[in-house]
């Protein structure tokens, strides 16, 4: 994915530079944070990130002007292609959820979401070891391990919890691209879940700029990530019978895969590092 993904960045790199007014660059992540693909802010200053299936089975708590504060270990979870992650903060008490959806070749029958639950968790320092818990699910419109080149729609790389459920919007790999994610829902439970596909959401037609790669709710907005993107989702309902969709153009193609709001206005963006980029974390005011 990330020789791929080079080529297609060397094409774009003449148009797309760092200074623009629409992304401001507020720290650069961690070296040891070099494929970033979920990132939650639980303060103005500190933030949960994690690697994707080339890194370790490791959440870390970083404060973005000291870097890495604590590393945050499970027995009970393994890092098999983690894409995204969610937040709920109740008190004290910090719920955090790994998607371990990654799912490039649309074979996986190992689906799953770890949840670990985390008390002051501004405080920890150092290694920390968690218990954890796996919600496994899979698709209930997937038949084929994996399915035809143009029926690969099961890739996922983003979610947000409402309301005790998940949501997963999928990235589409599928040959004949149609520019649509698919939002898919199941129960938070440790028993496997059929997620039921509620709807599609057009994003665009470009593969290379239209592809979901990252999610984050805040109150009633639900922000969506793509390499070159924001899309806001308002007015939504449980079922996603009925949205509103706001797109914003960032004017900066990177490979950008983790989305955290800091407010109702303000999100924070993250990219991976390669050679064109250095893994930055950016603001962008809606």
């Amino acid at each position: 994915m990330k020789a791929y993904f080079l080529l297609l960045l060397s094409f774009f790199i003449s148009t797309s530079c760092l200074k623009n007014d629409k992304l401001q660059v507020v720290a650069n992540l961690p070296d040891i944070i070099d494929e970033c693909s979920g990132m939650e802010f639980i303060s103005n200053t500190m933030y949960l990130a994690l690697n994707d299936s080339g890194g370790k089975s490791i959440i870390y708590l970083c404060d973005i002007n000291k870097g890495v504060v604590a590393e945050l270990h499970s027995d009970q979870w393994n890092n098999v292609d983690w894409e995204d992650m969610a937040v709920i903060k109740n008190g004290s008490t910090t719920n955090i959820y790994i998607a371990d959806t990654g799912n490039n070749y649309n074979k996986r029958k190992d689906l799953v979401i770890y949840e670990a639950s985390i008390k002051n968790i501004e405080q920890l320092s150092g290694k920390v070891e968690l218990n954890a818990v796996a919600h496994p699910f899979y698709y209930e419109d997937q038949d084929e391990f994996p399915p035809k080149k143009k029926e690969r729609l099961f890739d996922a790389e983003s979610l947000v919890v409402l309301n005790n459920n998940f949501y997963i919007f999928t990235r589409n790999r599928s040959k004949d691209f149609n520019g649509k994610t698919s939002v898919y829902t199941f129960p938070i439970s440790t028993v496997p879940q059929k997620a039921k596909k509620l709807t599609e959401i057009e994003i665009c037609n470009d593969k290379n700029d239209c592809q979901v790669t990252a999610a984050d709710v805040f109150k009633n907005k639900i922000a969506l990530l793509t390499y070159d993107k924001v899309i806001i989702l308002t007015d939504y309902d449980s079922d996603f019978n009925e949205y509103q969709v706001t797109e914003y153009k960032l004017d900066h193609f990177s490979q950008k895969e983790a989305i955290s709001f800091i407010n109702d206005s303000e999100l924070f963006i993250a990219d991976e590092e390669n050679k064109h980029s250095d893994g930055n974390i950016y603001r962008f005011d809606l």
